[in-house]
């Protein structure tokens, strides 16, 4: 079974930040809240140092306590804690990572599993000196036409910009080289003292030239395929400070 594109690379956002979950279980609920609970432990870990000190989950440690004796709650030991450390991790969620929201969920299969994988992808607002608004059409369009690929990133398509930027550098760089040997072949040639030596050296150049044409071609294919693709393919994940997703309501063990 093969991961979403987001889950196989996280996005990025100018006004968001995003995190990812993965869930195995028998069932498609299952797997969901496995992958949530997954990528709400991740929250949890990556949470600021100021809300993960001893005096801060106590607080709210003895906060849920109180509310489990006062909802008549016998049961003790690792259940209690369990619960207990479950609402305490959601405190810290809730004040460290402001409007967390679901906005996408994947559920993978197939004929022969018996398990079903669920992929989970959670975003959160960024603090305010952390924001900024993305580029317009022609600001993107500007960037591929300054570094091949830079749009597609800035578009949220990471995969797709590094592709480019790495293709596009390196078949110039191979049309570079191949040139430079056919142009050093042909020098030698003229210099050649032997109708023999001339022919040999013509005979190397000749494929270096073929090369040198052909990496030049891909290379300018790929960069006008990017600037087409910047300027009408679609955003993935765009960073925009709308919202438009459901809040996550965790639900811990009872």
């Amino acid at each position: 079974m093969r991961a979403p594109s987001w889950a196989s690379s996280t996005p990025s956002g100018y006004w968001y930040n995003y995190v990812t979950g993965t869930g195995t279980a028998s069932s498609v609920s299952n797997a969901r809240a496995t992958a949530i609970e997954d990528a709400y432990q991740t929250l949890v870990r990556s949470a600021p140092r100021s809300y993960q000190t001893t005096a801060f989950r106590q607080e709210f440690e003895v906060v849920a306590e109180e509310a489990l004796g006062a909802r008549g709650t016998t049961r003790l030991g690792g259940t209690q804690r369990l619960r207990t450390d479950g609402r305490v991790n959601g405190e810290i969620v809730g004040q460290a990572f402001p409007r967390l929201e679901i906005v996408s969920t994947d559920v993978r299969t197939c004929s022969q599993c018996t398990n079903v994988t669920a992929y989970v992808l959670f975003r959160y607002l960024k603090p305010a000196g952390q924001r900024r608004d993305p580029p317009s059409g022609a600001g993107l369009v500007a960037r591929s036409v300054v570094v091949p690929g830079w749009g597609q990133m800035a578009k949220g398509a990471r995969d797709k910009g590094w592709t480019l930027l790495l293709g596009t550098l390196g078949s110039a760089g191979v049309a570079g080289a191949s040139e430079w040997q056919y142009r050093a072949l042909r020098d030698s040639a003229a210099l050649a003292t032997s109708q023999r030596d001339r022919d040999g050296y013509l005979l190397r150049a000749n494929p270096r030239r073929s090369t040198a044409r052909s990496a030049a071609a891909l290379a300018g294919g790929l960069y006008l395929y990017g600037l087409l693709d910047v300027a009408l393919g679609p955003v993935r994940f765009y960073p925009s400070q709308a919202g438009g997703a459901v809040e996550v309501r965790m639900r811990w063990p009872e």
